[in-house]
């Protein structure tokens, strides 16, 4: 006689497992990363515009307080 512990055992591992299957990267391609010019200069151009936007909320709320302390 199977005992029911055992059935929702198998049932949680096997429920495990198709988890992690699922969980794993489909495409892998780290070892590619370094060679893609298109993300070499996405992320240049997204890092400065990032930079560029910040230093404007910058001046931005200086100018403001300036204004609000006259």
């Amino acid at each position: 006689m199977a005992n029911p512990n055992d059935d929702d055992q198998k049932h949680s591992r096997q429920i495990l497992r198709r988890v992690v299957q699922q969980s794993e990267p489909v495409m892998h391609n780290a070892g590619n990363q370094e060679d893609d010019r298109i993300e070499y200069w996405g992320r240049k151009i997204g890092r400065i515009l990032s930079i560029v936007v910040f230093l404007g909320i910058v001046i931005y709320l200086i100018a403001q307080l300036r204004e609000a302390s006259l």
